[in-house]
């Protein structure tokens, strides 16, 4: 009988005593009502009619019985999952930085009177004519704030040149510039390819700072060719006042090292921790304990803030990422716990996982002081990986994960005891049903041992032993069961040589050992459940019919606010029925629900307010290379009902009736005492709710 199950809602409304109170709407639900069905097997069917069986192997009895047990399951356990720890030193350093974007320092004016190399107290308001000339005016100093010293690495320099003068100046100028230092060593000349007309301003090329040192006091001199005149000039007072001015700038000094005023400054490193594990070869894995710890020492004269990102180790959708603020020369130890984080491959999912990768994201402060920092200054990250124990599991298994049955023994068997003289079950097998949860292939061995042992002294009379070498199990993920059959032709000796000694005990031992790529959780397990069957082989002449008892359906089922809902407020009802057939035979089901038990017997309906019947043909089982069904069909039943047929719910009780239609065979067929026809069904409602 199988177990009803009725899903209860409790609706409260609460109603106030005012007009107009608030009503709560309408709404679906849904209830399902477990039919009362019943299974039926081949034995029982054969049991209770007069058909005959033929129990005869070439004129010995074959003997209807079953022998079975199970082995303990073995699981994988936590231990089996584990992938050893690791450690990694790592050090980036902040390498080329760049220190200035742009800075622009303007020099003194310098007189014309200087430009030309003429005192101004002999000038009166007009100028003589002069020849072309190489102007050499005074020197100039200047200097920079934003640093002190500068190694470049990339940069330039370029020097804007105002002419304020009346004079011109001929193409060719240069402006040497000169660290204003002991050495006193040059920077860099700018030259000016074009001519600056007079009341003209003009840039210099630009002044490649590649591998210069430079410091921020600078010394200008200047070779101006001057552009002659051959006229007399007149003179204005201002012409006469006017000068020369020059901006000396700097663009985007990328540098090696420097004394300066640090702005902020980013920089990225990646490296990565192997995983150095010879039993598996990791694809992806659900990390059930396990940590991370990372040391980060700040070699930089500069506070940081520090992001270490693991884009190998996710939870909900998300990397692990630690960040760290780190005053300059100082350290921190932060150890992360990584339990119900995934581990994989982020670069190539589905591969195998051989380094678990980090980024590392620095962020200095700014200083407003000068500051010396070189590209050699960095943050060192020590790395330290506990070893990871995985829930969950998807890869290779390399070293084998090895296990044993626990001996299951079957003594003081009596079933031969009735059995004089010599019996041979030809027909007789061994069925070995191994369920497996892991999605790994298995390979087992194991012994099966039969004794004949005398009561009385204990002594073992006589024995057959069986073995079975490397037996590959199928990962789950293609069979939850791999079916090993054993006949008289499976080996020698075979299990009718160890039936014939009639034993009185049965031992099955083995072990066996998981290896190869796929995936495996905590707790998943394989075990064995055997069978030693003598199987049935009946003729069918003619129909079998199986009528099981009645079965009933009343107001304990469906009480009486659910039937007026059915009738008043349904929405949708259906009727589900599902058959598995493990039988080599199809078999025709009829299932008849009527509110008159006498009604049951026919399979006319004069009123479909009374009376329901499905009929259905269930197509048999495969039959595999074992001689019997290792595939059974599969057939699922979905019926509608009218409005007229939901009035049978109005009567209770409600009879069900099953009556199973064997055809006949019409040569000999074989089957299993347990083969038969398994059914599930129930009465799925929809129905419209209203409070009022």
């Amino acid at each position: 009988m199988k177990r009803i199950l009725i899903l209860n809602f409790l609706f409260f409304i609460i109603y106030s005593c005012v007009p107009n109170s608030p009503e709560l709407p309408e709404w679906e639900t849904k209830w399902s009502i477990y039919l009362p069905l019943k299974d039926f097997t081949m034995v029982e069917a054969i049991n209770d009619s007069t058909v005959y069986a033929d129990t005869t192997d070439s004129g010995i009895p074959i003997l209807k019985f079953e022998l079975s047990d199970t082995t303990d399951r073995n699981e994988i356990k936590r231990s089996d999952l584990g992938i050893g720890g690791s450690t990694d030193h790592f050090s980036e350093n902040i390498g080329e930085f760049e220190v200035v974007d742009e800075e622009t320092v303007t020099l003194d004016p310098v007189s014309v009177w200087e430009l030309l190399s003429i005192d101004s107290s002999l000038i009166g308001n007009t100028l003589p004519p002069y020849p072309d000339a190489e102007a050499n005016p005074p020197a100039q100093k200047t200097e920079f704030t934003k640093f002190l010293m500068v190694g470049i690495n990339k940069g330039n320099l370029i020097v804007t040149f105002h002419n304020n003068t009346f004079i011109s100046i001929r193409t060719g100028m240069a402006i040497s510039v000169y660290n204003d230092s002991i050495n006193n060593n040059l920077v860099g000349t700018a030259v000016f390819n074009h001519p600056i007309p007079a009341g003209t301003t003009v840039q210099s090329e630009a002044v490649d700072l590649t591998d210069v040192t430079m410091y921020n006091k600078l010394e200008l001199q200047y070779s101006i060719p001057v552009q002659g005149s051959d006229t007399e000039q007149t003179i204005t007072p201002e012409e006469k006042n006017s000068s020369f001015f020059v901006d000396l700038s700097v663009h985007k000094l990328v540098v090696h090292s420097t004394v300066a005023k640090i702005p902020v400054l980013e920089y990225d490193g990646r490296d990565s921790i192997k995983i150095e594990e010879e039993d598996v070869k990791l694809k992806r894995g659900l990390i059930d304990e396990g940590s991370i710890q990372f040391t980060l020492t700040n070699l930089l004269p500069l506070s940081a803030n520090v992001e270490i990102e693991l884009p190998d180790i996710v939870k909900d959708g998300n990397p692990l990422v630690i960040q760290y603020h780190l005053p300059a020369s100082d350290n921190d130890t932060k150890k992360i716990d990584i339990s119900g984080y995934e581990l994989f491959n982020h670069q190539y999912p589905g591969s195998y996982v051989d380094y678990i990768y980090y980024n590392v994201k620095s962020k200095t402060d700014s200083t407003e002081g000068y500051t010396e920092v070189t590209s050699a200054d960095s943050v060192v990250v020590d790395v330290e990986r506990d070893s990871l124990i995985l829930s969950q599991f998807e890869g290779e298994i390399i070293d084998q994960i090895t296990f044993n049955f626990d001996p299951v023994e079957m003594d003081g068997m009596d079933i031969f005891d009735d059995i004089e003289g010599e019996i041979r079950l030809n027909a007789l097998k061994m069925v070995l049903e191994v369920q497996n949860e892991i999605n790994i292939p298995i390979y087992f061995d194991m012994v099966i041992t039969g004794y004949k042992i005398e009561e009385q002294t204990n002594q073992i009379l006589d024995s057959v032993r069986i073995e079975l070498k490397d037996q590959y199990i199928a990962p789950s993920g293609i069979s939850e069961k791999t079916i090993i059959t054993l006949d008289k032709d499976s080996q020698s000796p075979s299990i009718v040589d160890m039936i014939a000694i009639k034993p009185t005990d049965i031992k099955v031992s083995g072990s066996g050992y998981v290896l190869g790529e796929g995936s495996a959780s905590v707790g998943d397990g394989v075990q064995v459940v055997y069978r030693v069957e003598s199987p049935l082989t009946i003729y069918l002449s003619d129909s079998l019919h199986v009528d099981t008892n009645i079965e009933t359906l009343t107001d304990e089922d469906i009480d009486e606010d659910l039937r007026e809902q059915i009738t008043e407020d349904l929405l949708d009802v259906s009727i589900d029925i599902d058959f598995e057939n493990s039988l080599p035979l199809g078999v025709d089901a009829l299932v008849i629900f009527a509110t008159d038990s006498t009604d049951l017997y026919s399979i006319d309906i004069s009123d479909s307010s009374k009376k329901i019947i499905i009929d259905e043909l269930i197509s048999a089982g495969t039959v595999g290379s074992s001689g019997y069904v290792d595939m059974p069909s599969i057939e699922k039943i979905n019926i509608s009902l009218s409005k007229t047929q939901l009035q049978i719910f109005d009567t209770l009780p409600i009879y069900i009736r099953q009556v199973y239609k064997v055809p006949p065979t019409n040569s000999d067929v074989s089957f299993r005492q347990s083969d038969g026809v398994t059914i599930d069904g129930k009465i799925s409602f929809k129905i419209l709710t209203n409070t009022k």
